[in-house]
């Protein structure tokens, strides 16, 4: 079995010379349903898998795309092979059909469970995203994962959408110490993310997974230096020293919002240096503060990504078509040729 599309460029012979075309069209919103054979991992791609290999967005597993057919797709595709034999075993002309109440029929016939709501009509999940780097719909379930096209993880791209909300929220007035906390919390949540796929596709001793499956991401020091020991991914690069060790204050400063009340205790004085208030002191946010954390939180993000991306490389392909057709709509616009 194959992917084969004859209106694509570059695809002018057939698989093999004696293989049957089967159309498998998309759903009502021109998207194909795929399911993993790793994890049984299902979701949606607008991308019929011709320029690249599938990625599972769940386990992140490459794959051919007729390796990852949802089970309507291969039960329609079973069915195809069947009719052909019958009518290839007849030897007489005539119309001939699939009937879509005998094959659900069919496929179920070894129990009495009614057939899955994808069957024939695929099922949205809960997050649909547009890939940054290759332009591909996603419709996933959960909210983070892997580009099914080009590997791309759109973690990066939840965290500034994060971020941009409370940058709006802290601009119409909201409350400065929630936007910290929510700041702080997602950037934690963003970097469990990754140190997740870490555990899950890097080879490590127990005492590695034990402390990538402990890290805390709401300690910059020393996940920064954990990043840089072990993945050699420098999180603070190209961020000025001076706005560094303004994000360590900030963070350190959310710890006592979230478990003291924002009252400073000894150890906040210790850790964090931070020589403008004294032990007792109720802390207060400025929006310009809370502003300039997420600026850092985003250069961080921006790193943590990149270095993830160095280790675990996308298909480039999709990523530079994506380009190249931007670049023709946005000379379009402007009246360039």
């Amino acid at each position: 079995m194959a992917v084969f599309n004859p209106g694509w460029p570059n695809q002018d012979e057939r698989p093999h010379p004696d293989c049957i075309n089967i159309m498998l069209g998309s759903d009502q919103r021109a998207m194909w349903g795929r399911k993993c054979p790793r994890c049984s991992g299902y979701w949606r791609t607008a991308a019929p898998g011709l320029i690249a290999k599938a990625v599972c967005p769940y386990c992140g597993e490459h794959l051919e795309p007729h390796e990852c057919l949802s089970d309507a797709h291969m039960a329609y595709v079973e069915a195809c092979c069947a009719l052909l034999r019958q009518v290839m075993n007849q030897d007489e002309d005539g119309s001939f059909s699939i009937g879509v109440k005998e094959l659900i029929e069919q496929v179920h016939k070894d129990g009495d469970m009614p057939a899955p709501p994808e069957f024939f009509v695929e099922v949205t999940r809960q997050t649909r995203f547009t890939c940054d780097a290759c332009g591909t719909r996603n419709d996933i379930l959960g909210r983070f994962g892997y580009c099914s096209t080009c590997g791309t993880r759109n973690d990066f791209a939840m965290l500034l959408a994060d971020i941009e909300a409370i940058r709006a929220g802290v601009n119409a007035g909201g409350n400065t110490v929630t936007a910290l906390k929510e700041a702080v919390d997602a950037f934690d949540s963003f970097g469990r993310n990754y140190a997740r796929q870490f555990m899950a596709h890097i080879m490590m001793t127990p005492a590695r997974k034990t402390k990538w499956g402990r890290s805390n991401f709401a300690q910059i020091e020393t996940v920064a230096k954990n990043l840089k020991d072990d993945f050699d991914i420098d999180i603070l690069r190209r961020i000025d020293p001076a706005h560094v060790e303004q994000a360590k204050r900030m963070f350190h400063r959310r710890h006592l919002h979230a478990h003291r009340g924002g009252i400073v205790d000894q150890m906040y004085l210790d850790e964090s240096g931070d020589t403008t208030v004294q032990l007792g002191h109720l802390l207060r946010e400025t929006r310009e503060d809370v502003i300039g954390v997420t600026q850092a939180i985003a250069k961080m993000g921006k790193n943590l990504h990149e270095g993830f991306h160095s280790i675990f490389p996308v298909h480039q392909r999709p990523i530079d078509i994506h380009a190249e057709q931007q670049a023709k709509s946005r000379n379009g616009r402007n009246g360039l040729v």
